[in-house]
């Protein structure tokens, strides 16, 4: 994701905004597909824990998946801006909640 996001130059671009977007479909592509891998890695440490996930986490992969696959399409700044805030803001609020961080 780092390597898609921050390339060593610009060169043949006129600005990061227009790198962005033509790089937007491989990232998005790669966040949701690493999404997916976490459902993957969860149902392969066993039923009891896979079980052990409340839906919370279910919706999470289900709806970040949804909302990547549609960043794909979308070619709109505001909508990439505003979603890439939500995805920060609720993973930092998953994260405290998941280990009760005050």
């Amino acid at each position: 994701m780092s390597a898609i996001l921050y390339p060593d130059d610009l060169n043949d671009y006129s600005g990061y905004e227009e790198y962005f977007y033509s790089r937007k479909k491989w990232f998005f592509s790669i966040l949701a597909i690493s999404f997916g891998a976490d459902l993957i890695d969860t149902a392969i440490k066993g039923g009891d824990y896979f079980l052990y996930n409340e839906t919370e986490y279910y919706l999470r992969i289900f709806t970040h998946i949804i909302l990547c696959l549609l960043a794909i399409k979308v070619h709109n700044k505001v909508f990439h801006t505003l979603l890439v805030s939500l995805f920060i803001v609720y993973e930092l609020s998953y994260i405290f909640r998941l280990f009760n961080i005050e």
